[in-house]
């Protein structure tokens, strides 16, 4: 089960500005919808790249595995640099001469490693020689985690590495449909790295231009690492944790019952609370119920024969979830009356869906639990506080002192109040004054501090601000410490939001502005589409469904020949009876164009009041349709799409726009592809 954490105390779920970036990052990101028709990613795929054999960027690439260890490219180089120095080698012959001593080096270091044993496992990566260009095709499994940091491109030098495109194409993978992705694995790859090559393209021009710097940037992309180093620390804690499957039974089995019913509604309260009063005193049910039922003040509803709990109405559930069979229920509330239901039997049944809700729900809380422990223990550990600093924010002696003080008078004080409240222990000691808290817990009256100090909201507010600023502080320098954050995840997680954040701003500071709409633009795109922006058809339809063709095609001619629609239906043969379930329902109300079966709406344009046809439901019923009623389409109102029309142009615009600037930085920057056009 992944292990996520559900923080529920804390503060740590930090809003972020609205993302526009989906022009170039599209919906890699988002892959939590699975489509019914979706694409998948083999497990096993590969891409192969063209390596540069001498850049020391793809030294660690391994070019061979035995027995599942690598064989990296850079300890076969040094054999090879002194002999070839030229770029490009001058001749085919080079090029083979260059393979062949490649070839022996690696078959050298495989021999090594074999130790004379002919169980050995090798597997090589490279399938062809060593070009004149220096380059040499190896092939990469998407899922090896020994290619994480091998460069897919490079963009001025900064390399695009395997980790973070293997993942965002698997991620790509998760929102393709049979409908938008492309024929190839290769074409895919090489769609997203065409993607990921502008943003970069972007990224380096938004850092020249100071863009990374500015307050706003560096306030989100802080936030951003913080949380989510946090988060990994919470995620460390739970190795180990595993889910409590007792618990997890008895939820399942709380809440996975079905029961059987009998359930009656009363008009008037006082009847039914008459009747509960009666059973009280030891009455037999069936006999105040039968009773009941005969004076006209109750009536049984009709219940299935058993109804799952999950379907009941949630305090119904509740309560019969208590209850023994024959147990007669309270007094619910409906619409329509009072109703009051005996339990006949209750019983267990398997629902995967329950099951898996009570695992998930389980398992939430423990990790919240766990979680909140850590956060405690935590603090505990590392916070040291100012008994007298603290006591001056005891909001409930505050009170107690002056009973009438409003809350903007008792924060005053605090707020310029630079005593230490608490330290962080650590190499570099933190501390937190109570000024600082003061400012954090001002914040939070959104609607100003001129109230009366209402002390218990405040002091529960305290807590819950002091937890996260302390948890913040000591989570940060002891994740820190673990070397959280120069694992590989935590790294491409933040470097890519910095990256996206950067793109963002780029487009708003100089796309945007250049972007500009004229009346006239948006009264030409409402000219020329002015099909889109009109009502459908609507038509007026009488049907007369018929088994056979030619008992329908007798009746059109009628209809043609301008007899009367009624007379034609009441002298028709072969009609199919209005009973039918499988008839059409064309109705008697005004229908879209629309609405109507696929194969009509091709030809409705055409069709005009007066006009009748034969149409036919494959495998079913032909028939006979007369349009009594054609509403021809109309255009909307041009101020009522104007707005719909100008965001259109807009951001049709700024994509024109960015695609002009990316155009432009390929130019200016170095940008070297190593994907090949092969995959597996």
């Amino acid at each position: 089960m992944k292990k996520m954490f559900r923080l529920i105390s804390l503060a740590l779920a930090l809003s972020f500005a609205p993302l526009t970036s989906a022009f170039a990052f599209g919906d890699a990101q988002h892959a939590e919808e699975h489509k019914a028709n979706q694409v998948t990613l083999d497990d096993n795929a590969t891409l192969s790249l063209q390596v540069p054999i001498f850049s020391p960027n793809f030294a660690g690439t391994p070019v061979a595995f035995v027995n599942e260890h690598p064989i990296l490219l850079g300890q076969l180089t040094p054999a090879l640099t002194p002999v070839h120095e030229e770029m490009p080698l001058p001749t085919e012959g080079a090029a083979k001469a260059l393979t062949n001593t490649f070839n022996r080096e690696l078959d050298k270091v495989i021999s090594e490693r074999s130790q004379g044993k002919t169980d050995v496992r090798v597997e090589r990566m490279t399938t062809a020689g060593i070009d004149k260009d220096r380059n040499l095709l190896v092939n990469v499994p998407l899922s090896s985690l020994w290619y994480g940091e091998t460069p897919v491109a490079e963009v001025d030098q900064d390399p695009i590495v395997m980790a973070e495109f293997s993942r965002d194409l698997k991620a790509s993978y998760g929102d393709m449909t049979e409908e938008n992705h492309h024929a190839t694995l290769t074409e895919n790859a090489r769609h997203l790295l065409d993607r990921l090559i502008a943003v970069r393209l972007v990224e380096l021009e938004a850092r020249n231009i100071g863009l990374d710097q500015t307050a706003n940037v560096r306030k989100q992309v802080d936030a951003f690492a913080e949380k989510t180093l946090l988060y990994a620390l919470l995620n460390a804690q739970l190795k180990g944790l595993t889910l409590n499957e007792a618990e997890a039974d008895k939820l399942y089995r709380d809440i996975s019952l079905e029961g059987k019913f009998e359930s009656y509604r009363f008009s008037k309260q006082e009847d039914a609370v008459a009747l509960l009063k009666a059973l009280e005193e030891k009455k037999s049910f069936d006999a105040l119920i039968k009773e009941a039922i005969a004076q006209g003040k109750a009536i049984k509803e009709t219940d299935a024969e058993y109804t799952s709990f999950k379907d009941l109405l949630p305090q119904i559930a509740t309560d019969a979830k208590d209850m023994k069979a024959g147990d007669v229920s309270k007094i619910y509330t409906k619409a329509d009356g009072f109703l009051i239901f005996r339990l006949v039997d209750k019983r267990f049944h398997e629902d995967p869906a329950a099951l898996q809700f009570a695992r998930k729900n389980v398992w939430d809380t423990q990790v919240a639990s766990q979680g909140e422990k850590y956060i405690s223990k935590l603090i505990d550990e590392k916070a040291v506080f100012n008994k007298e600093a603290k006591a001056a924010i005891d909001f409930a002696k505050i009170k107690e002192k002056n009973p009438e003080i409003k809350l903007g008078e008792a924060l005053a004080p605090l707020l310029t109040d630079n005593r230490v409240l608490a330290t962080i222990k650590g190499a570099e000691p933190e501390t937190l004054t109570v000024a600082q808290f003061a400012g954090r817990l001002n914040g939070t009256f959104y609607h100003g501090t001129d109230i009366a100090l209402d002390a218990k909201e405040v002091d529960a507010k305290k807590e819950q601000i002091l937890t996260d600023i302390l948890f913040r502080r000591a989570g940060t320098l002891v994740a820190k410490n673990l070397g959280l954050d120069k694992e590989q995840d935590y790294r491409l997680e933040v470097e890519e939001f910095e990256r996206r954040t950067l793109f963002d701003n780029f487009v708003q500071k100089a796309v945007v502005p250049d972007v500009t709409i004229s009346e006239e633009e948006i009264r030409q795109y409402y000219d020329d589409n002015v099909q889109k922006y009109s009502t459908p058809t609507m038509l007026r339809v009488k049907s007369l469904p018929f088994y056979r063709e030619n008992d329908a095609r007798e009746a059109l001619k009628k209809l043609q020949g301008g007899s009367d629609f009624k007379w034609v239906a009441a002298n028709s043969s072969g009609l199919v009876p209005v009973e039918n379930k499988d008839l059409l329902t064309f109705g008697n109300s005004i229908l879209s164009l629309t609405s109507l079966p696929a194969n009509l709406q091709k030809e409705g344009g055409s069709y005009r009041t007066g006009d009748a046809i034969v149409f036919s439901d494959p495998d079913k019923f032909f028939y006979v349709l007369y349009f009594e009623k054609v509403y021809p389409p109309e255009p909307k109102p041009y101020d009522q799409v104007r707005e719909e029309i100008r965001q259109i142009i807009f951001q049709n615009k700024v994509e024109e726009t960015l695609e002009m600037w990316i155009g432009k930085l390929r130019e200016a920057y170095d940008t070297r592809i190593y994907l090949s056009g092969q995959a597996s």
